[in-house]
């Protein structure tokens, strides 16, 4: 029996992964399990046991259990992922997918009313997104992050959050910005949903503002979002 080379497994690895993608397309999701389950299978056999390949095999084998909501299945999967990917901080892809990893497994936590572990993942996300030249991780992290304590009733907390990731959104993109309509949108909604009729307003305002300025309509397309925002409060 020949023995597989690495270019021999990356081959494989890439015809597996078309097979997978081709199958998913067509909404056939455990043939598409299938081809990742070869995978993890040809890594493991001929290794290198914990290539960069398993942690993206075992994050699509997640994204398709969550979505299935087997939750259970889901976890594990994503806290392999991470595992694997903390082994590789400098590889191109590795950042991107542990990041992903971290705000699914959160969604995890988040279905299985894991508060505590919810919070332990989410500061794991803010700590890989501090580490990353993309300001868009860390938005996402802040903003997710203050979601869920605005959901579990930590008002002053998912604030404070919220905040930061409106500070760096306009820091990086501007206050006149696309980026900054949907987080002045977003707070708006968080705020309305406190009760904050005032602060509600306000990033209404903001979001109708930079919206006028960064989002193209016509006339009457602006009328609509403008009754949208005010539908905020």
């Amino acid at each position: 029996m020949s023995v597989l080379t690495y270019q021999d497994i990356l081959k494989i690895t890439d015809l597996l992964y078309k097979l997978f993608r081709d199958q998913q397309r067509q909404g056939n999701d455990e043939k598409a399990k299938s081809y990742l389950f070869e995978t993890i299978d040809l890594f493991r056999k001929h290794g290198p046991k914990d290539h960069i390949e398993l942690a993206k095999s075992h994050t699509r084998l997640a994204d398709i259990y969550l979505e299935q909501n087997d939750l259970i299945n889901a976890k594990d999967c994503y806290i392999e992922a991470i595992r694997i990917c903390k082994l590789h901080p400098d590889d191109t892809v590795g950042p991107n997918f542990l990041s992903s990893s971290l705000t699914s497994l959160a969604k995890c936590y988040t279905q299985m009313n894991e508060k505590s572990k919810l919070y332990d993942v989410y500061r794991l996300v803010i700590e890989n997104a501090n580490a990353s030249p993309n300001r868009e991780l860390l938005i996402e992290a802040y903003e997710n992050l203050g979601f869920v304590l605005n959901l579990s009733g930590e008002t002053e907390k998912a604030n404070d959050y919220l905040q930061k990731a409106l500070e760096i959104t306009t820091q990086q993109f501007g206050e006149q910005s696309e980026q900054a309509f949907y987080s002045y949108s977003r707070l708006a909604r968080v705020f309305q949903s406190q009760g904050n009729a005032d602060k509600a307003f306000y990033y209404s305002e903001k979001a109708l503002q930079a919206g006028l300025q960064v989002l193209p309509a016509e006339p009457e397309e602006i009328a609509d979002r403008y009754s949208q925002l005010r539908g905020l409060l």
